[in-house]
Protein backbone atom coordinates (compact mmCIF):
# COMPACT_ATOMS: atom_id res chain seq x y z
CA UNK A 1 0.00 0.00 0.00
CA UNK A 2 0.85 3.52 -1.18
CA UNK A 3 1.05 6.55 1.76
CA UNK A 4 0.73 9.71 0.73
CA UNK A 5 0.30 12.67 3.08
CA UNK A 6 -2.30 14.51 1.14
CA UNK A 7 -4.63 13.26 -1.64
CA UNK A 8 -6.65 15.64 -4.23
CA UNK A 9 -9.71 14.14 -6.12
CA UNK A 10 -10.52 16.26 -9.19
CA UNK A 11 -8.02 17.85 -11.75
CA UNK A 12 -10.36 20.80 -12.15
CA UNK A 13 -9.28 24.43 -10.80
CA UNK A 14 -9.83 23.55 -7.06
CA UNK A 15 -8.08 20.38 -7.04
CA UNK A 16 -5.37 22.25 -9.58
CA UNK A 17 -4.72 25.18 -7.11
CA UNK A 18 -4.68 22.85 -4.40
CA UNK A 19 -1.92 20.76 -6.18
CA UNK A 20 -0.02 23.86 -6.94
CA UNK A 21 0.24 25.24 -3.74
CA UNK A 22 1.46 22.38 -1.35
CA UNK A 23 3.98 21.84 -4.59
CA UNK A 24 5.21 25.14 -3.68
CA UNK A 25 5.41 24.64 -0.30
CA UNK A 26 7.36 21.40 -0.86
CA UNK A 27 4.91 19.09 0.76
CA UNK A 28 3.98 15.37 0.24
CA UNK A 29 0.52 14.86 -2.58
CA UNK A 30 -0.86 13.43 -5.20
CA UNK A 31 -3.84 13.96 -7.28
CA UNK A 32 -6.37 11.30 -9.20
CA UNK A 33 -8.48 12.39 -12.47
CA UNK A 34 -10.78 10.35 -13.83
CA UNK A 35 -10.23 11.67 -17.61
CA UNK A 36 -7.36 12.10 -19.39
CA UNK A 37 -7.07 15.79 -19.11
CA UNK A 38 -7.14 19.28 -17.49
CA UNK A 39 -9.85 21.53 -16.60
CA UNK A 40 -12.54 19.58 -15.04
CA UNK A 41 -16.20 21.58 -16.23
CA UNK A 42 -13.55 24.22 -17.01
CA UNK A 43 -12.24 21.53 -19.77
CA UNK A 44 -12.74 20.79 -23.70
CA UNK A 45 -15.03 18.40 -25.70
CA UNK A 46 -15.00 17.33 -29.30
CA UNK A 47 -13.20 15.71 -31.71
CA UNK A 48 -12.88 17.37 -34.82
CA UNK A 49 -14.37 21.16 -33.28
CA UNK A 50 -13.38 21.68 -29.90
CA UNK A 51 -15.84 23.49 -27.48
CA UNK A 52 -15.56 24.85 -23.93
CA UNK A 53 -17.34 22.14 -21.43
CA UNK A 54 -19.45 24.84 -20.73
CA UNK A 55 -19.51 29.02 -21.13
CA UNK A 56 -16.64 30.45 -18.84
CA UNK A 57 -15.38 33.85 -18.64
CA UNK A 58 -12.87 34.86 -15.98
CA UNK A 59 -12.95 37.55 -13.37
CA UNK A 60 -11.80 38.54 -10.35
CA UNK A 61 -10.84 41.31 -7.44
CA UNK A 62 -8.64 38.97 -6.02
CA UNK A 63 -5.05 40.11 -6.72
CA UNK A 64 -3.38 37.05 -5.67
CA UNK A 65 -5.64 34.76 -7.87
CA UNK A 66 -4.91 37.80 -10.54
CA UNK A 67 -1.18 37.46 -10.53
CA UNK A 68 -1.41 33.21 -10.68
CA UNK A 69 -3.32 33.37 -13.49
CA UNK A 70 -1.21 36.04 -15.32
CA UNK A 71 -4.07 38.13 -16.66
CA UNK A 72 -1.03 39.90 -18.86
CA UNK A 73 -1.45 37.20 -21.03
CA UNK A 74 -5.16 37.45 -20.78
CA UNK A 75 -7.75 39.09 -23.46
CA UNK A 76 -9.64 41.59 -21.15
CA UNK A 77 -13.25 42.22 -22.52
CA UNK A 78 -16.05 44.96 -21.89
CA UNK A 79 -19.22 42.59 -21.56
CA UNK A 80 -21.48 43.00 -24.12
CA UNK A 81 -24.56 40.61 -22.66
CA UNK A 82 -28.17 40.98 -23.32
CA UNK A 83 -31.78 39.56 -21.91
CA UNK A 84 -34.24 38.91 -24.92
CA UNK A 85 -37.53 39.82 -23.34
CA UNK A 86 -40.25 39.02 -25.73
CA UNK A 87 -37.77 39.42 -28.64
CA UNK A 88 -36.87 43.08 -27.06
CA UNK A 89 -32.96 43.19 -25.99
CA UNK A 90 -32.26 44.45 -22.87
CA UNK A 91 -29.15 45.06 -21.75
CA UNK A 92 -27.76 42.74 -18.78
CA UNK A 93 -28.71 42.55 -16.01
CA UNK A 94 -32.22 43.91 -16.96
CA UNK A 95 -32.73 45.76 -13.21
CA UNK A 96 -30.29 48.22 -13.81
CA UNK A 97 -30.94 48.79 -17.73
CA UNK A 98 -35.19 49.60 -17.06
CA UNK A 99 -34.25 52.56 -19.57
CA UNK A 100 -34.54 50.43 -22.64
CA UNK A 101 -37.95 48.75 -21.41
CA UNK A 102 -40.51 49.07 -23.38
CA UNK A 103 -42.39 52.73 -22.12
CA UNK A 104 -45.33 50.82 -20.24
CA UNK A 105 -43.38 48.63 -18.66
CA UNK A 106 -40.88 51.52 -17.93
CA UNK A 107 -43.18 53.87 -16.58
CA UNK A 108 -45.14 51.07 -14.45
CA UNK A 109 -41.73 49.54 -12.89
CA UNK A 110 -40.69 52.51 -11.81
CA UNK A 111 -43.91 53.63 -9.97
CA UNK A 112 -43.37 50.65 -7.91
CA UNK A 113 -39.64 51.29 -7.43
CA UNK A 114 -41.07 54.43 -5.62
CA UNK A 115 -43.15 52.68 -3.54
CA UNK A 116 -40.83 49.30 -2.59
CA UNK A 117 -40.36 49.19 1.05
CA UNK A 118 -37.15 47.46 2.70
CA UNK A 119 -39.51 44.55 3.44
CA UNK A 120 -37.58 41.40 4.71
CA UNK A 121 -38.73 38.33 2.53
CA UNK A 122 -38.32 34.63 3.62
CA UNK A 123 -37.44 33.05 0.42
CA UNK A 124 -36.42 34.04 -2.74
CA UNK A 125 -39.36 34.41 -4.78
CA UNK A 126 -40.66 37.26 -2.05
CA UNK A 127 -37.24 38.64 -2.24
CA UNK A 128 -37.33 39.11 -5.70
CA UNK A 129 -40.87 40.94 -5.69
CA UNK A 130 -39.99 43.08 -2.43
CA UNK A 131 -36.63 44.37 -4.51
CA UNK A 132 -37.72 44.56 -8.08
CA UNK A 133 -41.56 45.31 -7.84
CA UNK A 134 -44.08 42.66 -9.32
CA UNK A 135 -44.15 44.13 -12.70
CA UNK A 136 -40.57 43.27 -13.09
CA UNK A 137 -40.76 40.01 -11.49
CA UNK A 138 -43.44 38.96 -13.70
CA UNK A 139 -42.39 40.63 -16.85
CA UNK A 140 -38.95 38.71 -16.61
CA UNK A 141 -37.70 37.00 -13.90
CA UNK A 142 -40.06 34.91 -12.54
CA UNK A 143 -39.90 32.85 -15.86
CA UNK A 144 -35.94 33.55 -16.19
CA UNK A 145 -35.05 32.26 -12.68
CA UNK A 146 -38.11 29.31 -13.18
CA UNK A 147 -35.75 28.04 -16.43
CA UNK A 148 -32.65 28.08 -14.79
CA UNK A 149 -33.39 26.28 -11.55
CA UNK A 150 -36.30 24.35 -12.43
CA UNK A 151 -37.46 24.84 -8.62
CA UNK A 152 -40.60 26.25 -6.69
CA UNK A 153 -38.79 29.93 -6.12
CA UNK A 154 -40.49 30.32 -2.62
CA UNK A 155 -38.76 27.35 -1.32
CA UNK A 156 -35.16 28.53 -2.10
CA UNK A 157 -33.52 31.13 0.41
CA UNK A 158 -32.06 34.63 0.53
CA UNK A 159 -28.88 33.82 1.63
CA UNK A 160 -26.61 33.19 -1.70
CA UNK A 161 -27.06 36.15 -3.95
CA UNK A 162 -24.91 39.04 -2.17
CA UNK A 163 -22.34 40.13 -4.84
CA UNK A 164 -24.22 38.03 -7.49
CA UNK A 165 -27.37 39.81 -8.05
CA UNK A 166 -28.18 43.67 -8.52
CA UNK A 167 -30.33 45.35 -6.18
CA UNK A 168 -32.51 48.11 -7.58
CA UNK A 169 -32.83 51.66 -6.02
CA UNK A 170 -34.14 54.54 -7.96
CA UNK A 171 -31.36 56.53 -7.61
CA UNK A 172 -29.47 53.96 -9.26
CA UNK A 173 -32.20 53.40 -11.97
CA UNK A 174 -30.94 57.35 -13.03
CA UNK A 175 -27.66 56.85 -12.79
CA UNK A 176 -27.77 54.39 -15.29
CA UNK A 177 -29.93 55.65 -17.83
CA UNK A 178 -27.93 58.82 -17.46
CA UNK A 179 -24.18 57.18 -17.22
CA UNK A 180 -24.58 53.60 -19.04
CA UNK A 181 -22.19 52.10 -16.76
CA UNK A 182 -22.12 48.22 -16.67
CA UNK A 183 -23.03 46.36 -13.54
CA UNK A 184 -21.13 43.57 -11.63
CA UNK A 185 -18.31 41.44 -11.16
CA UNK A 186 -18.25 40.38 -14.62
CA UNK A 187 -18.76 43.34 -16.52
CA UNK A 188 -15.05 43.18 -17.44
CA UNK A 189 -13.65 39.63 -18.04
CA UNK A 190 -10.55 37.42 -19.46
CA UNK A 191 -10.41 34.97 -21.96
CA UNK A 192 -7.17 33.11 -22.94
CA UNK A 193 -5.32 34.11 -25.82
CA UNK A 194 -5.52 31.90 -29.17
CA UNK A 195 -6.66 29.16 -26.48
CA UNK A 196 -10.00 27.70 -24.99
CA UNK A 197 -10.91 27.94 -21.10
CA UNK A 198 -8.45 25.57 -19.91
CA UNK A 199 -5.19 27.44 -20.95
CA UNK A 200 -5.95 29.40 -17.62
CA UNK A 201 -4.71 26.83 -15.35
CA UNK A 202 -1.39 26.56 -17.30
CA UNK A 203 0.12 28.80 -14.62
CA UNK A 204 -0.69 25.95 -12.06
CA UNK A 205 0.49 22.80 -13.31
CA UNK A 206 3.94 24.03 -15.27
CA UNK A 207 5.90 23.15 -11.93
CA UNK A 208 4.55 19.89 -11.14
CA UNK A 209 6.15 17.15 -11.51
CA UNK A 210 4.35 14.38 -13.86
CA UNK A 211 4.40 11.76 -11.70
CA UNK A 212 2.11 13.64 -9.19
CA UNK A 213 -1.22 13.94 -11.36
CA UNK A 214 -2.57 10.95 -12.34
CA UNK A 215 -5.11 10.49 -14.88
CA UNK A 216 -7.48 8.09 -15.74
CA UNK A 217 -7.61 7.23 -11.86
CA UNK A 218 -11.12 6.65 -10.58
CA UNK A 219 -11.93 6.76 -6.94
CA UNK A 220 -13.57 3.08 -6.11
CA UNK A 221 -13.76 3.65 -2.77
CA UNK A 222 -13.18 5.77 0.25
CA UNK A 223 -12.81 4.06 3.89
CA UNK A 224 -13.44 6.83 6.45
CA UNK A 225 -11.98 5.14 9.15
CA UNK A 226 -9.02 4.09 7.91
CA UNK A 227 -7.83 6.52 5.66
CA UNK A 228 -7.47 4.53 2.52
CA UNK A 229 -9.16 5.21 -0.98
CA UNK A 230 -9.05 2.88 -3.71
CA UNK A 231 -8.74 3.39 -7.35
CA UNK A 232 -10.06 1.50 -10.18
CA UNK A 233 -10.80 -0.97 -8.05
CA UNK A 234 -7.17 -2.30 -7.64
CA UNK A 235 -4.95 0.55 -5.95
CA UNK A 236 -4.99 1.25 -2.33
CA UNK A 237 -3.40 4.57 -0.83
CA UNK A 238 -3.25 5.36 2.76
CA UNK A 239 -3.37 9.41 3.46
CA UNK A 240 -3.07 12.01 6.14
CA UNK A 241 -5.71 14.13 4.40
CA UNK A 242 -8.07 13.94 1.64
CA UNK A 243 -8.83 17.26 -1.03
CA UNK A 244 -12.14 16.20 -2.32
CA UNK A 245 -13.83 18.22 -5.46
CA UNK A 246 -16.17 15.60 -6.05
CA UNK A 247 -19.81 17.25 -6.00
CA UNK A 248 -20.45 16.80 -2.11
CA UNK A 249 -23.74 14.22 -2.91
CA UNK A 250 -21.26 12.06 -4.50
CA UNK A 251 -18.90 11.71 -1.98
CA UNK A 252 -21.87 11.49 0.66
CA UNK A 253 -23.19 8.32 -1.74
CA UNK A 254 -19.67 7.35 -1.49
CA UNK A 255 -19.10 7.05 2.64
CA UNK A 256 -23.07 6.17 2.38
CA UNK A 257 -23.81 9.91 4.69
CA UNK A 258 -27.19 10.93 3.79
CA UNK A 259 -26.89 14.46 1.96
CA UNK A 260 -29.87 14.64 -0.40
CA UNK A 261 -29.66 17.76 -1.68
CA UNK A 262 -31.63 19.03 -5.00
CA UNK A 263 -29.59 20.05 -7.54
CA UNK A 264 -30.03 20.53 -11.77
CA UNK A 265 -28.40 19.37 -14.87
CA UNK A 266 -27.29 21.38 -18.04
CA UNK A 267 -27.32 20.16 -20.72
CA UNK A 268 -24.99 22.42 -23.53
CA UNK A 269 -26.08 21.97 -27.22
CA UNK A 270 -22.98 23.14 -29.11
CA UNK A 271 -23.35 23.86 -32.65
CA UNK A 272 -20.70 25.08 -35.07
CA UNK A 273 -21.49 27.21 -38.17
CA UNK A 274 -19.60 28.13 -41.10
CA UNK A 275 -20.59 31.70 -42.82
CA UNK A 276 -19.88 32.90 -46.09
CA UNK A 277 -17.74 36.46 -44.99
CA UNK A 278 -16.17 37.56 -41.33
CA UNK A 279 -19.36 39.24 -39.03
CA UNK A 280 -18.48 41.65 -36.08
CA UNK A 281 -19.90 39.85 -32.62
CA UNK A 282 -22.38 42.23 -30.96
CA UNK A 283 -23.02 40.48 -28.23
CA UNK A 284 -21.06 37.34 -25.67
CA UNK A 285 -23.77 35.96 -24.85
CA UNK A 286 -27.69 36.21 -24.39
CA UNK A 287 -30.21 35.45 -22.15
CA UNK A 288 -33.78 33.98 -22.33
CA UNK A 289 -36.71 34.79 -19.84
CA UNK A 290 -39.55 33.05 -22.87
CA UNK A 291 -40.42 29.71 -21.18
CA UNK A 292 -41.14 28.28 -24.31
CA UNK A 293 -37.70 28.90 -26.05
CA UNK A 294 -35.78 25.81 -24.34
CA UNK A 295 -32.21 27.50 -24.00
CA UNK A 296 -32.31 29.72 -20.70
CA UNK A 297 -28.24 31.27 -21.98
CA UNK A 298 -26.85 30.98 -25.36
CA UNK A 299 -23.04 32.16 -24.81
CA UNK A 300 -21.16 33.10 -28.20
CA UNK A 301 -17.43 31.33 -27.66
CA UNK A 302 -16.52 32.65 -31.18
CA UNK A 303 -16.82 36.38 -29.63
CA UNK A 304 -13.64 36.06 -27.47
CA UNK A 305 -11.71 32.46 -28.48
CA UNK A 306 -9.71 34.02 -31.22
CA UNK A 307 -8.21 30.54 -31.93
CA UNK A 308 -11.84 30.31 -33.92
CA UNK A 309 -11.93 31.52 -38.00
CA UNK A 310 -13.91 34.39 -37.97
CA UNK A 311 -16.02 33.10 -40.64
CA UNK A 312 -16.84 30.07 -38.17
CA UNK A 313 -19.47 30.81 -35.05
CA UNK A 314 -19.89 28.42 -31.89
CA UNK A 315 -22.31 28.55 -29.71
CA UNK A 316 -22.98 26.96 -26.21
CA UNK A 317 -26.71 26.85 -25.87
CA UNK A 318 -27.51 26.14 -22.32
CA UNK A 319 -30.83 23.79 -20.70
CA UNK A 320 -31.53 23.30 -17.39
CA UNK A 321 -33.84 20.28 -16.39
CA UNK A 322 -33.72 17.58 -13.69
CA UNK A 323 -34.84 14.38 -13.20
CA UNK A 324 -33.43 13.23 -16.56
CA UNK A 325 -36.14 15.14 -17.97
CA UNK A 326 -34.46 17.13 -20.87
CA UNK A 327 -37.06 19.12 -22.74
CA UNK A 328 -38.26 18.25 -26.40
CA UNK A 329 -35.73 20.69 -28.75
CA UNK A 330 -34.43 21.10 -32.43
CA UNK A 331 -31.13 22.38 -32.12
CA UNK A 332 -31.56 23.03 -36.10
CA UNK A 333 -34.76 24.01 -36.07
CA UNK A 334 -33.72 26.58 -33.05
CA UNK A 335 -30.37 27.78 -35.24
CA UNK A 336 -32.24 30.73 -37.20
CA UNK A 337 -34.08 32.66 -34.75
CA UNK A 338 -30.85 32.31 -32.57
CA UNK A 339 -28.50 33.83 -35.95
CA UNK A 340 -31.14 36.19 -36.22
CA UNK A 341 -30.85 37.53 -32.41
CA UNK A 342 -27.28 37.66 -32.44
CA UNK A 343 -27.46 39.81 -35.58
CA UNK A 344 -26.17 37.11 -38.13
CA UNK A 345 -28.17 37.77 -41.19
CA UNK A 346 -26.41 36.35 -44.22
CA UNK A 347 -26.28 32.22 -45.31
CA UNK A 348 -24.59 29.35 -42.79
CA UNK A 349 -23.88 26.25 -43.18
CA UNK A 350 -23.76 23.94 -40.33
CA UNK A 351 -20.69 22.28 -39.43
CA UNK A 352 -21.56 20.23 -36.21
CA UNK A 353 -24.03 19.71 -33.34
CA UNK A 354 -22.85 18.67 -30.12
CA UNK A 355 -23.91 18.09 -26.50
CA UNK A 356 -22.13 17.94 -23.76
CA UNK A 357 -24.07 16.94 -20.36
CA UNK A 358 -23.39 18.87 -16.89
CA UNK A 359 -24.37 16.71 -14.21
CA UNK A 360 -25.14 18.74 -10.93
CA UNK A 361 -24.54 22.24 -12.76
CA UNK A 362 -26.53 24.37 -10.28
CA UNK A 363 -26.32 23.12 -6.60
CA UNK A 364 -29.69 24.50 -5.36
CA UNK A 365 -29.82 27.37 -2.49
CA UNK A 366 -32.93 25.79 -0.99
CA UNK A 367 -34.03 27.52 2.57
CA UNK A 368 -32.19 25.87 5.26
CA UNK A 369 -29.16 24.63 3.11
CA UNK A 370 -25.88 26.79 4.37
CA UNK A 371 -26.42 25.26 8.17
CA UNK A 372 -27.23 21.78 6.49
CA UNK A 373 -23.80 21.85 4.51
CA UNK A 374 -22.18 23.11 6.94
CA UNK A 375 -22.55 20.32 9.47
CA UNK A 376 -21.76 17.76 6.89
CA UNK A 377 -18.63 19.59 6.03
CA UNK A 378 -17.64 20.61 9.78
CA UNK A 379 -17.55 16.52 9.82
CA UNK A 380 -15.70 15.64 7.28
CA UNK A 381 -13.23 18.07 8.19
CA UNK A 382 -13.19 16.61 11.42
CA UNK A 383 -11.97 13.11 9.31
CA UNK A 384 -9.37 15.51 7.78
CA UNK A 385 -11.38 15.31 4.66
CA UNK A 386 -11.69 18.34 2.98
CA UNK A 387 -14.78 18.61 0.40
CA UNK A 388 -13.82 21.94 -1.64
CA UNK A 389 -15.06 23.92 -4.71
CA UNK A 390 -18.27 24.72 -5.73
CA UNK A 391 -19.52 21.34 -6.19
CA UNK A 392 -17.45 19.93 -3.28
CA UNK A 393 -18.26 22.64 -0.89
CA UNK A 394 -22.31 22.46 -2.87
CA UNK A 395 -21.94 26.57 -3.03
CA UNK A 396 -23.31 28.72 -5.55
CA UNK A 397 -22.87 31.73 -3.81
CA UNK A 398 -19.13 30.94 -4.47
CA UNK A 399 -19.18 29.21 -7.38
CA UNK A 400 -17.31 31.52 -10.15
CA UNK A 401 -13.49 30.30 -11.10
CA UNK A 402 -11.46 32.63 -8.80
CA UNK A 403 -13.43 30.99 -6.01
CA UNK A 404 -12.97 27.77 -7.12
CA UNK A 405 -8.73 28.60 -7.21
CA UNK A 406 -9.22 30.26 -3.97
CA UNK A 407 -10.77 27.33 -2.13
CA UNK A 408 -7.74 25.05 -3.39
CA UNK A 409 -5.30 27.35 -2.29
CA UNK A 410 -6.89 27.85 0.98
CA UNK A 411 -7.37 24.14 1.61
CA UNK A 412 -3.90 23.50 0.90
CA UNK A 413 -2.37 26.44 2.96
CA UNK A 414 -4.59 25.11 5.95
CA UNK A 415 -3.25 21.74 5.69
CA UNK A 416 0.42 22.89 5.55
CA UNK A 417 0.51 25.65 7.14
CA UNK A 418 -2.72 25.59 9.93
CA UNK A 419 -3.88 28.81 8.30
CA UNK A 420 -7.34 30.18 8.06
CA UNK A 421 -9.77 29.35 4.97
CA UNK A 422 -11.43 32.22 3.67
CA UNK A 423 -14.59 30.92 1.90
CA UNK A 424 -15.80 27.80 4.18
Amino acid sequence: MTIIDTIIIGAGPTGLSAAYQLNKLGKDFVLFERTNKIGGLCGTFGDSIIFDKTSHIFFSKDPEILKLVNVFDLNIYNRRAVVNVNKYLIPFPVQNNIGSFPDEIKIQILKEVCSLKNKKSNNYKDHLINTFGKTLFSTVLKDYNSKVWNYDLSKMGTYWFDGRICLLTMEQILNSMINKKSWGPNSIFYYPVGSFFNRLFTPLIKDIPSDRILFNTVITNIDLVNKKVVVNNKHEFKYNNLISTMPLVSLCKMLKLKCDFPYTDVINDAISVKLDSPVDHKFHWMYYSNPKFPYYRIFNLSSVNTSISNTELRFLCEISFKDNSVPSHNVEALLGQILYDFGIMQPYEVKIVNSYHVKYAYPIPIIGLEKRVKKILDFLDSKNIYSRGRFGAWSYKYGNTDHAIRYGLDVANRIAENKKESLV
